[in-house]
């Protein structure tokens, strides 16, 4: 397995694509190059961040809110829940984006960028609610349960 910290120490950044589909629609699996950039805390709400959980797997989510004692509240832009991380597990943010099949190069800052980040929350919100009706239609009958993989953005 390749160690993101050791690169980010020597270089300052990296680029990478990624598997997993929780952050999708910015990222899709195999597809989309991400750069990452070393970064210093304190880390910024919405920012994308790449951190290193206990067991040892790199994701890449967003942070939602700031709590105290150094720690972030993550979670992927197409997932219905986070997780707390602790201030030294983060070690990048994402800083560009370079679309594979458009071509396309979205940066960290850009309107089309801060338009994104901006209605990300929206969209979690709408996703809760499709998943929500979808599971009330299960309860009722009126639909089959679909099987349903958790895939985090890991490296």
């Amino acid at each position: 397995m390749t160690d993101f910290r050791t690169l980010l120490e020597q270089d300052g950044r990296f680029a990478y694509t990624n598997r997993g589909n929780s952050m999708r629609p910015l990222l899709h699996q195999g597809v989309d190059i991400m750069v990452i950039e070393k970064a210093d805390p304190p880390f910024q709400k919405n920012e994308a961040v790449l951190f290193r959980r206990d067991n040892g797997r790199y994701v890449l989510h967003r942070i939602t809110k700031i709590l105290p004692d150094h720690r972030y509240y993550i979670i992927g832009d197409n997932t219905p829940r986070g997780e707390v991380v602790r201030e030294d597990q983060i070690m990048g943010i994402l800083t560009e984006v370079r679309k594979g099949k458009s071509g396309k190069t979205l940066r960290r800052g850009e309107f089309l960028w801060n338009l994104y980040v901006f209605f990300t929350p929206l969209l979690r919100f709408l996703k809760r609610i499709r998943h929500f009706i979808g599971n009330l239609l299960v309860r009722l009958g009126l639909r089959k349960k679909k099987r349903r993989v958790h895939d985090d953005s890991c490296f």
